[in-house]
């Protein structure tokens, strides 16, 4: 057994002893559902060990899936709400909430803080429609690394070498 799989099957099995508490009755009810839990740690192991595991529903039966608070695939998109929308400076900013993004948006603060990134973090898919893709994740606030060339260029420009050396 590989070391990658020996760390896949130990995340999975804790998860998987979440599922049997949910199911003996022993968790009444939670904010972040097993479900999502699940899902997050099915990722990560597929993302970082490069091993597929089975689905919730695949494991545990649809009926134990559904109590771990699982939607059906078509009421994940259903659950996403708009909370805003702005057009500004010729772009779109949509504030979304619910449903994917709630799963997305845990995924990725869970692969930042995983990466040990203090500011930005790239990660590269590819994809069989568009070729590689990357998604930048930066905190919000947080200065790029475009923008920390800028300040160091600027303070060495002003002579305060110094201060260049700090950023």
């Amino acid at each position: 057994m590989s070391e990658s799989q020996v760390k896949a099957d130990a995340v999975k099995e804790f998860v998987s002893s979440m599922v049997g508490a949910l199911d003996a009755g022993f968790i009444d009810g939670n904010t972040f559902t097993v479900a999502q839990i699940y899902e997050v740690a099915r990722n990560h192991i597929e993302d970082t060990y490069g091993i597929k595991t089975k689905t919730l529903s695949d494991v545990w039966g649809d009926d134990v899936a559904k109590l771990c608070g699982q939607s059906a695939p078509e009421d994940v998109s259903a659950d996403t709400r708009i909370r805003s929308m702005e057009v500004k400076d010729g772009g779109l900013n949509l504030q979304l909430e619910g449903g994917a993004c709630r799963l997305l948006a845990a995924s990725f603060a869970s692969q930042f803080t995983e990466s040990g990134a203090t500011n930005y973090l790239e990660m590269t898919f590819d994809s069989d429609e568009t070729g590689p893709l990357v998604v930048t994740l930066q905190k919000a606030g947080a200065i790029t690394p475009a923008g920390q060339v800028r300040k160091i260029k600027e303070l060495i420009h002003s002579g305060d070498l110094e201060a260049a050396l700090a950023v």
